[in-house]
């Protein structure tokens, strides 16, 4: 046959003296690649499958596959990526590719025939289940069949082994079940309370609080004097005090403007360096009137200003007292 004698000749020859060498598992992708290629072509011809035209399919050639198959051809321009000069994760986890693989286990079992459909890429072949792995799933289903039969019709109780029992449907006399509430804990427990609750990504290590508490104590912004464990650090925030919305014991601030939150976050996120945008989903920690910011809106109009005490300037001090020192110049 034309194929054969090309895949021997390739294999044995071409692959070994041409300008580049192909690896064993290069060589041993070639013969593996156009054999399935073949076989599910002469299964779609033998089962007169129709192609995507709508044409019966024809009876394939070995030759025509190695020479101006479409399929083929796209292996060939990857076959030595696939075949030991690529990464492990360069190679296709699909069929032929995992069945070609050197070293891998050979599959347990018997193998079906396999169809048209199982022959596409992507599609792996499995084993069927072992005659007596069936027998024994079948005693269970015709046990667990009779013991239903035999139970009462008021029973309650399922058999032990019954993986679906029937759901009881309630009568006048059972109480309402509780209310499970609207998810107000998340799934792994309650959250910190002396964090702002960063998101993950934003999350700093010990050591990198340290450095960004520096940055906040030099800060313009709106984030100077906060406390940085408090707004990024991990496990439960600042170690010094567990509250926020406050003057935190460590002496720096664990609270935020709530009217101006935006620009808190973008100020946090100018100082430190960090990705936008930043969210702090802890809800105590946005407070109406934060320590070391101006109060805004109706709470600055319902609340006057104090006005501060004037002082003398030090111009009025010399008129007063300037006619002394000339007199005393005088004398």
């Amino acid at each position: 046959m034309p194929g054969v004698e090309r895949i021997l000749q390739f294999v044995r020859k071409s692959a070994l003296t041409g300008h580049v060498v192909w690896p064993d598992q290069a060589r041993c992708d070639y013969p593996g690649v156009a054999l399935w290629f073949f076989n599910r072509d002469y299964r779609a011809y033998r089962e007169k499958r129709l192609n995507k035209d709508g044409v019966p399919a024809k009876k394939p050639s070995l030759l025509a596959i190695l020479t101006t198959s479409t399929d083929f051809l796209s292996y060939m321009r990857m076959a030595l990526d696939w075949g030991g000069f690529g990464n492990a994760n360069c190679r296709p986890q699909k069929q032929p590719y995992v069945s070609l693989r050197l070293g891998s286990a050979p599959p347990k079992g018997k193998r079906v025939a396999l169809g048209v459909d199982a022959l596409e890429d992507g599609v792996a072949d499995e084993s069927p289940p072992s005659k007596r792995s069936t027998k024994r799933k079948s005693q269970r289903e015709r046990k667990r069949d009779a013991e239903r039969k035999k139970r009462p019709a008021g029973d309650p109780k399922p058999p032990a082994d019954d993986p679906k029992p029937p759901k009881r449907q309630p009568t006048p006399g059972d109480k309402p079940p509780p209310h499970a509430g609207g998810g107000d804990k998340p799934p792994h427990g309650p959250r910190p309370t002396g964090s702002a609750w960063p998101n993950k990504k934003h999350m700093q290590t010990p050591d990198a609080v340290k450095v960004l508490q520096s940055k906040m104590d030099r800060s313009s912004g709106l984030d100077k004097g906060s406390c940085a464990a408090c707004l990024l650090g991990t496990g439960v925030g600042c170690p010094a005090d567990n509250r926020v919305g406050c003057e935190g014991k460590c002496g720096r601030s664990h609270q935020g403007p709530k009217d101006r939150v935006a620009q808190y976050c973008k100020d946090v996120v100018t100082t430190c360096g960090l990705d936008a945008p930043l969210y702090l989903n802890n809800p105590k920690f946005w407070t109406s009137a934060p320590s070391g910011h101006q109060r805004h809106g109706k709470a600055a109009a319902k609340k006057p200003a104090v006005a501060s005490p004037k002082h003398s300037s030090a111009s009025e001090d010399d008129d007063d007292g300037g006619d002394d020192d000339d007199d005393d110049d005088d004398e």
